[in-house]
């Protein structure tokens, strides 16, 4: 297995690029939904970035240890989407089951047009969203700086 070390500066930087290029389609979006938990950090930075609310959707692939057939919706935000453009955001699309799980879900919610993005892809996708920003054929990991380790109290 490879891995790709990643600094949050150019997860950030990727993040504001991702959301010139949404931007750039002059598109109307009238809500982020982000993918809980790795889609919140890039669905923040996009919420301030495009000027739009945020909420979100738990999607769990897990139930006691063992992997779902398909992903189960835990919670949702509450609020209406009728007739709404929606953008789901994730970090990385590696295992399609998440985006198309949210899809399935929001498609039968009476929304407006939905569309969908992530920071990155894998090679072997066979979902690949609206908007990305490479393909990364490897393990990602956040690099963190600290200066001195931090000690429990």
């Amino acid at each position: 297995m490879t891995f790709q070390k990643l600094s949050w500066h150019s997860f950030y930087e990727e993040c504001l690029f991702l959301g010139k290029k949404i931007l750039d389609k002059k598109i109307k979006i009238d809500r982020i939904m982000a993918i809980y938990r790795c889609g919140l950090v890039p669905a923040r930075i996009l919420s301030d970035f495009l000027s739009l609310p945020i909420s979100n959707i738990v999607i769990s692939s897990y139930s006691n240890l063992k992997q779902l057939h398909e992903p189960e919706i835990i919670q949702v935000a509450l609020f209406s989407w009728h007739k709404e453009n929606l953008l789901i955001v994730d970090e990385v699309s590696d295992r399609e089951k998440t985006f198309k799980r949210a899809l399935k879900y929001f498609k039968n919610k009476n929304t407006g047009k939905i569309y969908t993005t992530s920071v990155y892809i894998k090679p072997k996708t066979s979902f690949i969203p609206d908007f990305y920003i490479k393909s990364i054929d490897a393990w990602i990991f956040f690099l963190t700086i600290l200066k001195k380790p931090i000690k429990p109290s």
